[in-house]
């Protein structure tokens, strides 16, 4: 849709949601690998996990500023 549209607010928008599910459901599982550790092959340290963490976490961030930018001028978005 972007490609199509790129100067439309919903199509950078619905891109930009769509960006974010995939960053929260890979910090999802990240989560949830970080609480049943017996799937890691070997343990995470706290500062691996804390590292890691604010590593994918900045996907989710930028895209939800995006989106709000793409409410006033799409090519921001």
């Amino acid at each position: 849709m972007v490609g199509r549209y790129p100067d439309e607010a919903a199509a950078v928008m619905l891109y930009g949601v769509h960006l974010e599910a995939l960053g929260l459901t890979q910090y999802a599982h990240w989560v949830y690998v970080l609480r049943n550790q017996h799937l890691a092959r070997a343990p995470i340290g706290a500062a691996t996990a804390r590292a890691v963490s604010m590593r994918i976490l900045v996907g989710p961030f930028a895209w939800v500023v995006a989106i709000v930018l793409a409410l006033f001028s799409p090519p921001l978005g």
